[in-house]
């Protein structure tokens, strides 16, 4: 979707919520919270 590649760091739990609600959808969630800053 986004034609580039990142790199994460993801816990198990963070891996099920990924596959539960897209990508793109806890990208976004994550950086509205403060936890990315370069997305």
């Amino acid at each position: 979707e986004e034609e580039r590649w990142i790199s994460l760091k993801v816990s198990t739990s963070g891996i099920r919520l990924i596959n539960k609600k897209g990508l793109t959808t806890v990208l976004k969630e994550a950086k509205e919270k403060g936890y990315i800053l370069n997305y």
